[in-house]
């Protein structure tokens, strides 16, 4: 209604009569509209739209074809931030060997045992402890059991000092499931180590864009060191 805005519009970059960044730019420059976060999607993108399209005010920018789950994490890393200052940016400490390693699983369930002992036996090659969620090992469907145990695991890593990294097992799809039951405030208190890739990003830009931690785009669990 008039006296209530939609929180997010998305708009795409070629529409009848009007282009997306013209609209977006008018309902930035709409008083009544200016809080609604936009995003754009586009089929046609080049470089240096993204950062043309931030200074106009938009929230976030998708190329086109855009798979249900990447917009799904679109809309909630951009909505999970909405009314928040950005907080001060924090490094975590670098990864030294006899370090303890936090193995979660954020999305997709881990079908088969091997994938879990290779991620085991990467890791201790590289001289660090590695130490299992305990809900690693659940099911719920395809996911790695219940969305607030997945994040129970997370948030639990972060809050013990014996922990210097969290390092999801695998990506799919899930993750961003879990955000709305991080403790961002515990991960800001307690910076380590993130990284991951696929579907592990909404959970990576959720906690640098909450928490001001620095993330990693880097290998899962399973992945090649």
């Amino acid at each position: 209604g008039e006296d209530d805005p939609y929180r997010m519009v998305i708009l795409d970059m070629m529409m009848p009569e009007v282009d997306g960044e013209a609209l977006g730019a008018a309902i930035k420059g709409d008083p009544s509209l200016a809080d609604s976060e936009l995003t754009m999607m586009t089929s046609m993108g080049s470089r240096g739209d993204a950062g043309r399209l931030e200074t106009l005010g938009f929230a976030a920018y998708l190329t086109k074809p855009v798979k249900q789950s990447q917009l799904f994490d679109c809309l909630m890393v951009v909505l999970n931030r909405r009314g928040r200052r950005d907080p001060p940016v924090i490094k975590p400490r670098s990864l030294r060997p006899g370090d303890a390693v936090g193995l979660v699983a954020p999305a997709n369930a881990t079908f088969q045992s091997d994938e879990l002992q290779i991620a085991i036996e990467s890791l201790s090659s590289l001289g660090l402890k590695v130490v299992i969620g305990p809900h690693l090992r659940d099911r719920h469907g395809y996911l790695a059991g219940q969305d607030k145990d997945r994040a129970a695991d997370i948030n639990a890593f972060f809050a013990d000092p014996a922990i210097r990294a969290v390092l999801p097992i695998r990506g799919g799809w899930g993750s961003s499931r879990v955000l709305p039951y991080l403790d961002f405030d515990s991960i800001r208190r307690n910076p380590k180590v993130v990284l991951g890739y696929s579907d592990i990003s909404a959970l990576l830009r959720a906690i640098n864009a909450r928490a001001g931690l620095v993330t990693f785009p880097g290998t899962n669990g399973t992945g090649r060191w």
